[in-house]
């Protein structure tokens, strides 16, 4: 339901897209997020865009999807099962990845790109570039693209365990803690 017109109806105002600060339930059409003044701006694929609703302030050179609370080893958190369920588990192991974010010629951006896909300058040896600068970016599909530098982004990543043995690593805006509220999406899946 959009937070801000109240409607639910898709014929008239479309789909809600929800708040993209970690676990937010809130959610709004794109259109009456605009009137309202929401900020948007271009996200990593599979998003079209981040935006955040009024409780949530956008920092530009850090933009905090996760939940905020910190999860360590061996706690029992709740996520998505492979059967679209969500379940207890047991978090077994927690990586950093460094990435950087680039916004390539055509307009797209990613966050999630390695250091080692710029080619045009040895970011293993030499760190990264500076902010805005130009370079060259391999892609998996190996051709080269050109991109603009924005800055860097550090993902956690977190491997849990399901009570049936099976295991998966997740997001942290895709786990929830046991003392977060659920989202009733959710909340109708466990």
């Amino acid at each position: 339901k959009c937070m801000f017109c109240r409607q639910r109806v898709k014929k008239i105002s479309g789909a809600c897209i929800q708040c993209s600060y970690g676990c937010c339930p809130a959610s709004f059409h794109v259109t009456c997020a605009h009137a309202a003044g929401m900020l948007m701006e271009p996200d990593d694929w599979p998003y079209v865009v981040y935006i955040t609703c009024f409780r949530h302030k956008i920092n530009q050179s850090v933009r905090a999807k996760g939940c905020g609370k910190a999860i360590t080893v061996g706690q029992t958190v709740i996520t998505k099962h492979r059967n679209t369920r969500y379940y207890s588990c047991r978090v077994i192991g927690v990586t950093s990845q460094l990435f950087y974010e680039v916004m390539f010629d055509d307009g797209s951006f990613s966050l999630d790109t390695f250091p080692e896909d710029i080619v045009s300058r040895d970011c293993l040896r030499l760190g990264p570039p500076a902010e805005g600068e130009v370079v060259q970016v391999k892609w998996p599909d190996g051709k080269l693209y050109g991109a603009k530098y924005l800055g860097t982004n550090t993902a956690h990543m977190y491997q849990v365990e399901f009570e049936d043995g099976s295991q998966i690593v997740m997001k942290r805006e895709e786990i929830y803690t046991l003392d977060e509220e659920l989202p009733k999406r959710v909340k109708a899946r466990l």
